[in-house]
């Protein structure tokens, strides 16, 4: 049995509801889909749990209440972790409400990010996207157009930015910057320790042991932490037609602090 704190309201009450449900402290991590937000939600949870138990195991079945995601998790729920700021996840574009809160604009590279988007949409059980990489690179809602649009509406209202390819960097160093950024207090042997929790290998481990709390999305037997095969075919035009997109929509002040500036706009 669910405790009543941790009950969650339907998906439409909590959209209804998220404006008034953030609150001073919280930190909005935004991202679009398949940029690493999940790999960071479980390592900053793994992070708190190390001090602060949690009330439940950390795992895909959980981590929705762990670590709330905006419009479809209870925002009113008690907050575990105490002093801690509560990490909100959503893949909305930015918004003043959003901005109620401290901004954090999580971004991986583009082609990267679509690869691994283009695979979960093609294995989704609700509504699968069923045509070819190429088709869905050049997508108005799910491919490059759409990462452009979403990073758009964040480059300037976000507080900190930070690539997903630099905070899975071996050394840590970016990854303790933004802990530290974001006044999280952790020693070096707690960060190594909550990295060491949240590998590929262990968090495919938790969701075949525990599943996914939609696992109704995904098709049998295939979930969230499916390996990226890198089957997708890239095209001879699809890099050429990435930068292009990239220079012609990215205004002239957002250029020098474009991420992925020196692969897309070189």
């Amino acid at each position: 049995m669910i405790p009543q704190r941790w009950f969650a309201p339907s998906r439409l009450a909590a959209i209804a509801l998220a404006p008034a449900g953030i609150r001073r402290g919280d930190i909005v991590l935004a991202s679009f889909p398949r940029s690493g937000s999940t790999w960071l939600r479980f390592l900053i949870a793994q992070l708190y749990a190390i001090r602060v138990p949690p009330p439940e195991q950390i795992d895909f079945t959980t981590i929705d209440r762990l670590m709330p995601e905006i419009a479809r998790s209870n925002l009113f729920a008690p907050w575990w972790a105490g002093a801690r700021p509560r990490v909100l996840k959503t893949h909305y574009r930015s918004s003043a409400w959003l901005r109620r809160a401290r901004t954090l604009l999580l971004v991986r590279d583009p082609l990267d990010t679509l690869r691994s988007y283009h695979r979960f949409r093609s294995r989704l059980r609700v509504q699968p996207f069923t045509r070819d990489w190429t088709v869905f690179l050049r997508h108005a809602r799910f491919g490059l157009p759409a990462w452009i649009d979403h990073y758009l509406s964040w480059a300037r209202a976000a507080d900190l930015t930070v690539r997903y390819e630099d905070l899975r960097d071996e050394r840590g160093d970016a990854l303790a910057a933004l802990v530290r950024d974001l006044g999280i207090e952790a020693a070096p042997g707690e960060l190594a320790l909550a990295r060491a929790r949240c590998t590929r290998e262990e968090m495919r481990r938790l969701e075949q042991l525990h599943g996914h709390a939609r696992g109704d999305y995904y098709l049998a037997g295939r979930g969230f932490m499916e390996p990226d095969t890198g089957d997708e075919a890239q095209g001879a035009g699809d890099m050429a037609y990435a930068r292009s997109l990239c220079q012609n929509r990215l205004p002239p002040d957002l250029r020098a602090g474009f991420p992925f500036g020196d692969r897309y706009l070189a």
